[in-house]
């Protein structure tokens, strides 16, 4: 076995029976082996975060994976388990030290306008979301839509998606969601 393994598998099976001293422990000789130093963040957070519950993964991340001089690539692994735990202020904290880190990192730009709108800073996060537009690509694109959705502005949202559904290669996508907001608000003829 590699470096580390026995150490990793262990941790992996202490979360999995929600142990977390245990866990916490595995983790840290895992990363005393060395081996830690071999995994991207992003990859190795969505990892853990699908091997136990987004809380646990978050807590243990931090805990012993953060470090005391984070990269800007693990504060956006921390901010990104936060959110999925539903911690957005720890969410926001993380996003926005890793653009402080990294100004062009994207993702945590993105984590922080989706995290000040689940806090209600619903202005806040659509000027951040409007400044953003340009960078942003895939489902991200939808950025300020899913913004208006978070504060339940059912008008502005189906604006914004028939503004994005005439964008080159977003019609199908845009349509997806008009036909979700139509259903939620019970409107099957429109939803069909």
């Amino acid at each position: 076995p590699g470096r580390g393994e026995p150490a990793f598998a262990r941790a992996l099976v202490a979360m999995k029976r929600y142990q977390l001293d245990e866990a916490r422990k595995a983790l840290a000789d895992w990363k005393a082996s060395g081996a830690a130093g071999t995994q991207d963040p992003g990859r190795f957070a969505a990892m853990l975060e699908a091997e136990t519950e987004a809380t646990i993964a978050s807590r243990l991340f931090g805990d012993v994976l953060l470090g005391d001089d984070p990269t800007a690539e693990v504060l956006l692994a921390q901010a990104s388990l936060a959110l999925h735990a539903f911690d957005y202020r720890s969410a926001l904290k993380f996003a926005e030290r890793a653009v402080g880190e990294q100004q062009s990192l994207v993702p945590a730009r993105v984590i922080a306008v989706r995290a000040r709108a689940l806090l209600g800073e619903t202005d806040a996060a659509l000027a951040a979301a409007r400044t953003l537009e340009p960078e942003l690509q895939g489902e991200d694109r939808f950025l300020i839509a899913d913004v208006l959705a978070t504060a339940q502005r059912e008008a502005a949202v189906r604006e914004e998606l028939l503004r994005l559904r005439e964008m080159p290669g977003m019609a199908a996508a845009a349509d997806a969601r008009l036909g979700g907001l139509a259903l939620g608000q019970g409107d099957l003829d429109e939803a069909d």
